[in-house]
């Protein structure tokens, strides 16, 4: 029973030789394996033969089983699906015959495939990878061109057909390295595909930042890909940069640069992918699944897996014990203290961690464009205040933070609180006033049961110290709107005292130390 449906996919690497597999560049590689693996499946509850000894008529059995199961199924993208699958699994039985794997004879076979695609419809040529794409999470940002749905969908036809190319290719073929087809494939379509979505860039426009950004963002926190898949990133992707160059597809100056900026990045992914604390929740959890050996094509046991996740804690119990992640006084994890003095690094990290990667901020409830509001000025608030409370999380014991806040709880706490801000008041963070935190603590205080409120002061005394240390407001104002937040009198801040006598500017400090020796 066995044999069928695990010795059918040990072809595939013959398979991978055959023209027309070309015909499924653009397709996940393991999404295809899965129809085959399938298909064998089916194929031992219809024969006990081995697969050398399946005829023409035994295989036209198992895809007639198989096309009038999935066209009784009621889900609207069941015959799209289907035509997928019958399309890669009678491309894999003509392979077989040619190389002469099976008892069927090829001619009869096209034969017998022929007439039936006839009856059922299903004549044609593979259908285009676009049609199975999932709605793209797209960066909406008024600083960038608009994304565009027929841009995409070219970007996604010419490099399938690159790919598709590359692959027939003696380059491919005679290549050093034996980086997989599927590596390459993924590697090369995920790098195009957010170069897009998140930086309006295409594989004829990259820049240094938009390849930069995707392989040590993305990458990093969502592409579950094995130390040595990491390091093989960059010698998977370059090589069919050349040979776009070669072809003349791409201009060969600009592909030299795409793979010295793509050489750059990779050390820089290598190393942030080591770390745990770089994954997202939905990374963390797919790779606890592999770990624990769960079928990830088995909907029960993976539902089953998530519940006992959540009964120890949620995604972030996935991420180890605070003993685990900190280990200096500050409660900072020693790796990832880099992280708060460098911007670009941090941006990237507020792109996985923000609470709300949808904008749904933007449509909830705020002053009018008349009275000043700004969609613009609203996006920097709100990824200020991502960084904020990503800063707040890893200095959390600094700031006293209830441990019952869990990441997910204080990235939403910290960013609501200061989205709201603007879309009440109009103020920023450097613009936040004592009446403004006053009259929102008031709310909080009459919302919020007391345990709650006691723990908002305590996270937004943590907002405020942090907003002071990055200079975003001042001392006096850190002081002032801690009071007001909390219902309290608000302190006299006095400003700088005079000095009397002679005072010395900080022009004239610099130039007196600037020309002063060391005493020998």
């Amino acid at each position: 029973m066995k044999d069928s449906n695990d010795k059918l996919l040990k072809y595939w690497p013959i398979f991978e030789e055959f023209d027309e597999y070309t015909d499924f560049a653009g397709y996940p590689t393991q999404a295809l394996k899965e129809s085959i693996r399938y298909f064998g499946e089916m194929m031992s509850h219809i024969t006990q033969k081995p697969v050398s000894k399946w005829t023409v008529k035994i295989i036209m059995r198992g895809i007639t089983e198989f096309v009038e199961e999935a066209e009784a199924d009621p889900d609207e993208e069941s015959v799209t699906i289907l035509i997928l699958t019958y399309d890669i699994i009678t491309a894999y039985m003509r392979c077989l015959s040619v190389h002469r794997l099976i008892e069927a004879n090829l001619d009869d076979l096209r034969a017998s495939l022929n007439d039936f695609e006839k009856r059922h419809g299903l004549k044609g040529p593979v259908l285009d990878p676009s049609v199975f794409q999932e709605p793209r999470s797209v960066i909406e940002d008024p600083n960038l061109p608009q994304w565009l749905d027929y841009v995409a969908r070219d970007i996604t036809g010419y490099t399938s057909e690159w790919l598709r190319d590359y692959f027939e290719s003696n380059v491919w073929k005679h290549r050093k390295n034996k980086i997989s087809r599927d590596l390459v494939e993924t590697a090369f379509t995920t790098l195009v595909e957010k170069g897009y979505d998140v930086y309006r860039k295409t594989p004829k426009t990259w820049t240094k930042t938009a390849i930069t950004g995707v392989l040590t963002g993305y990458f990093v926190s969502n592409m579950t890909l094995t130390p040595e898949e990491y390091r093989q990133v960059a010698p998977a992707i370059t090589p069919l940069l050349a040979f776009v160059a070669d072809q003349g597809w791409l201009n060969e100056k600009r592909a030299s640069n795409y793979q010295r900026y793509i050489n750059e990045a990779a050390s820089v992914m290598i190393e942030l992918a080591e770390d745990p604390l770089n994954s997202s929740p939905a990374k963390m959890l797919g790779q606890a699944l592999l770990e624990n050996g769960v079928d990830l094509n088995d909907s029960d046991a993976v539902q089953k897996f998530i519940e006992q996740v959540n009964e120890n804690g949620g995604v972030d119990s996935l991420y180890g014990d605070d003993d685990q992640l900190f280990d200096d006084e500050d409660g900072i994890p020693n790796d990832l203290v880099q992280l708060l003095d460098n911007p670009k690094q941090l941006t990237e990290a507020a792109k996985v961690y923000d609470p709300d990667p949808e904008r749904d901020y933007l449509n909830d409830a705020h002053r009018p464009a008349a009275s000043g509001w700004r969609k613009s000025r609203a996006v920097e608030t709100h990824q200020l205040a991502v960084e904020t409370g990503i800063r707040l999380w890893l200095q959390r014991a600094q700031y006293a933070i209830p441990k019952t806040f869990e990441t997910t709880d204080l990235m939403f706490a910290v960013t609501d609180f200061m989205d709201v801000l603007y879309a009440r008041n109009l103020v920023t963070p450097s613009q936040w006033t004592v009446a403004a935190l006053k009259e929102i603590g008031q709310w909080y205080e009459r919302t919020q049961t007391v345990k709650d409120y006691r723990d908002m002061q305590v996270v937004i005394a943590g907002v405020i110290g942090v907003l002071r240390s990055t200079d975003v407001i001042s001392q006096k104002q850190s002081i002032q709107l801690t009071a007001a937040f909390n219902g309290e009198k608000i302190p006299d801040v006095g400003g700088p005292q005079k000095v009397t006598g002679k005072v010395m500017s900080m022009k004239q400090a610099r130039k007196l130390l600037k020309n002063k020796r060391r005493k020998r």
